[in-house]
């Protein structure tokens, strides 16, 4: 079973764990993928950004005493006093969408699209956004947020309202 921890002061765990399940879900059934092991446990944590920083979200993977841990980290841009509005709310959800993406990739060991482009290996920078996980996850990220993160619940928030 994989097992999701949530650490949010805006939205609810239970809304952010329901939806990375669906997009796992939806992933695996997708891509005809299963979980590598089942004992995987997922940490989402919704984090204050550094202001100078251009970076919204990262998700790494680590071992430890045999038992795999995936960490999501999202910009959460209240704690950056950003406005409270839509195009804040949905950049928000895009970036999760994104980042659970890569971490169904790390749970199914998928290596992302498989698409033949030349590399250019000189740069850091264009290696990255070429690679066909960060492809993939470019490709899903508004998909995934329009079908599952866009239901995520703020504290405080009717049940119906999104």
């Amino acid at each position: 079973m994989i097992n999701v921890k949530v650490a949010s002061l805006i939205f609810t765990p239970a809304s952010i764990k329901k939806a990375f399940k669906d997009v796992l879900t939806d992933y695996c059934f997708r891509f005809n993928e299963k979980p590598i092991r089942d004992d995987i446990t997922v940490h989402i944590m919704m984090v204050q950004g550094d202001k100078l920083e251009n970076e919204h979200g990262v998700t790494t993977d680590i071992t430890v005493d045999g038992k795999k841990k995936i960490f999501i980290q999202v910009r959460d841009f209240h704690f950056d006093e950003w406005e409270d509005n839509f195009y804040t709310l949905n950049s928000t959800y895009v970036i999760m969408a994104h980042e659970f993406t890569h971490a169904c990739q790390m749970i199914t060991n998928r290596k992302g699209i498989r698409i033949k482009i030349n590399k250019d290996t000189t740069e850091m920078e264009k290696e990255y956004y070429f690679s066909p996980r960060e492809i993939e996850a470019r490709i899903l990220q508004d998909v995934y947020a329009n079908l599952y993160t866009n239901q995520i619940k703020r504290y405080g928030q009717k049940k119906d309202s999104v």
